[in-house]
């Protein structure tokens, strides 16, 4: 998606450069921009999804520590049961 932004921008650049926006130019400028406006909305969806997925495997690795840890708790008191 940043590459057909970077190339609608630079489409925009092309049509604004031209004396005289009428017409055709002025309709495609107008859809540019609006490609543009949507390109931008779902890169921001792209990227809140991508922090809550960040954050939830975050909440998961900290889950498997505790469970781990307890384990390893665990392990010793058997450990130590079987000393005595």
């Amino acid at each position: 998606m940043t590459g057909a932004r970077d190339n609608l921008g630079a489409a925009r650049d092309h049509l604004k450069a031209r004396a005289g926006l009428h017409g055709h130019r002025s309709k495609a400028l107008q859809h540019v921009n609006e490609a543009l406006r949507e390109i931008q909305d779902g890169l921001a969806s792209a990227e809140k999804k991508e922090n809550q997925l960040e954050h939830k495997a975050n909440r998961l690795e900290k889950k498997g520590n505790k469970a781990d840890n307890k384990a390893d708790r665990l392990r010793n008191r058997v450990d130590q049961m079987q000393e005595h």
